[in-house]
C-alpha cells in the first residue's frame, strides 16, 4: 500500500439490531460490573493471604 493511500468502506447499518444490542448490553452491564468488583475483591484477599 502506498503512503497516503486510503480505503473507504460504506456502512450499511442495521439500526434495529444496534438498538437491540445496546439494550442487551445495558441490561448486562451492571451484572458485569458486579462480577468484576467481586473478582477484584477476591484477588485482593488472595494477595493479603500471601503477604
Amino acid at each position: 500500500m502506498k503512503e497516503n493511500e486510503r480505503y473507504y468502506f460504506e456502512f450499511d447499518l442495521d439500526w434495529d439490531k444496534l438498538k437491540y444490542l445496546e439494550k442487551k448490553y445495558n441490561s448486562v452491564k451492571p451484572l458485569l460490573d458486579e462480577d468484576l468488583i467481586n473478582f477484584k475483591d477476591f484477588l485482593n484477599r488472595l494477595q493479603q493471604i500471601r503477604n
